[in-house]
């Protein structure tokens, strides 16, 4: 992805530097923007604040995106239904219930309203609907963690039945109601 950033935006002030975000070595105050899609939640609640504090130049943006699943009759009953093949493989849904649409919260908007390092919090919403086929939602599954973390065995497993469930039940495709989220603030410096 970093070569891919590099390839397209071709400008000798972008400078990509890639590593594991809570230890790489980033100057402080030396970057205009963080930004990060659909993988804040996998860094510690206190470095999603420290290490932008640490990074952003006074006036820098922090910008997180966020892929939120939502409960909607769009889905037509799916992923209530493939929930016990989940379980089956060890991969049943655990956390909050899935959010309406018009409850998704994302989880760094809070904290950035309240740390007063940053200012100008702000979410904007983009709401759809994305239909897969069975072929296309296996794909899609096998982007997952934790898809990709389960043995060769159940892996294979679970895709091959929700495919077929897809199939079967379905009528060849899904459609997967997302709310996707930016939130964006300002480090006041």
């Amino acid at each position: 992805m970093a070569a891919k950033l590099v390839e397209l935006v071709r400008s000798e002030r972008l400078i990509v530097t890639v590593g594991d975000f809570e230890e790489v070595d980033i100057s402080i105050h030396s970057v205009d923007a963080v930004f990060s899609a659909t993988a804040y939640h996998w860094i510690s609640p206190k470095a999603q604040l420290d290490r932008p504090a640490h990074m952003l130049r006074p006036g820098g943006v922090l910008a997180v995106v966020d892929l939120n699943q939502v409960r909607s009759p769009d889905d037509e009953g799916f992923f209530a239904a493939t929930q016990p093949i989940y379980a089956y493989y060890g991969e049943a849904h655990t956390g909050p219930p899935i959010p309406e649409r018009d409850a998704v919260a994302p989880a760094i908007r809070r904290p950035l309203l309240e740390d007063d390092r940053f200012t100008g919090v702000e979410t904007r919403f983009y709401d759809w609907n994305q239909t897969y086929t069975a072929k296309e939602y296996r794909k899609l599954m096998l982007s997952y963690s934790g898809t990709q973390m389960m043995t060769p065995e159940n892996r294979r497993g679970l895709l091959n039945t929700i495919e077929a469930f897809i199939h079967d039940n379905f009528a060849g495709h899904v459609t997967r109601p997302i709310v996707v989220t930016l939130t964006t603030a300002l480090y006041n410096g």
